[in-house]
Order: C-alpha cells, then structure tokens, then sequence
C-alpha cells in the first residue's frame, strides 16, 4: 500500500496539475470498485446477522426458549425480530441448560476446524461463518418448523 503510494506520488509529480487532479479524484473511486467487487463478497457472510436472526426467530415463534453462550451484544435481535431477549449462559453450563428441558436453543461459537460433530449430541439447527469462528444454533429438541436454509 505504501509503495502504490509513493508509486502513485511519482506518477502525478511528472503530470500537468490538472491531469494529476483528475487522477486524484479518480483513485478512490477505484478503490472502492476493487473492494466492492473482491474483497467485500468474500468478508460479507461472516458479518451477516439475517441468516442466524432468522432461525432464531422461527424457533422463537415454535416455543423455543433461546439464549446464548457467553456474552451478548444483542446482535441478533434486530436481525431476527425477536420479541424477548436471550438469556446468557455461561459457556460451561449449555448442555446442562439445554438438557434440563425440551423446546431450548442456544448460540454458541466454535473454532472454524472443529468440524461438522460438535454439536455435543444436541440437534443442530444452523451453522454459519462469523468472523474467524462459526456460530452455531444447537437445540435441545427438533423445531417442528422447517427453517430458512441458508
């Protein structure tokens, strides 16, 4: 980035000032194609709260009891709509919390390589990137409304 920059600098040194001003006015503009167009798409569903809101709120509308491992910033109560915040666990306790009794789900968040069997013999209801882990939605029975697939 700093040797565009320098690379960039000795470019518009040997231009007229007015063709430099235009190349100036230009290269943010392309920056932002760049990233629009590689980056962004890429970075994009690790950040993307709709998919895990929207399972949430479908098990919150079937009875489920929701509430999340560790603690919560209430990122997915506007993405799913909900009505009643989630209660927070500590991480330690999911299983026995969900254990305890039927219609519970919980969000928890796992490593990227811990692969498709953790969900600690619970009924796994959605899987997703986030950030540089994956969040995981585990239920203590199965919802009996299908869920958006993501």
């Amino acid at each position: 980035l700093l040797a565009g920059g320098i690379a960039l600098g000795l470019v518009l040194s040997r231009l007229p000032v007015t063709a430099a001003t235009v190349v100036l006015a230009l290269v943010p503009a392309l920056v932002l194609l760049v990233l629009e167009a590689g980056v962004l798409p890429r970075a994009m569903p690790a950040y993307d709260m709709r998919p895990v809101g929207a399972a949430l709120s479908t098990l919150e509308r079937d009875g489920f009891e929701i509430a999340h491992a560790g603690g919560y910033a209430g990122q997915y109560q506007f993405a799913g709509r909900l009505e009643r915040p989630l209660l927070v666990l500590p991480r330690d306790s999911v299983a026995t919390w969900l254990a305890a009794a039927p219609r519970r789900a919980v969000v928890t968040y796992e490593q990227r390589d811990r692969g498709p069997g953790s969900g600690q013999g619970f009924t796994t209801v959605l899987v997703r990137p986030y950030r540089d882990r994956v969040v995981r939605v585990l239920a203590s029975s199965t919802p009996g409304e299908s869920l958006p697939v993501q």
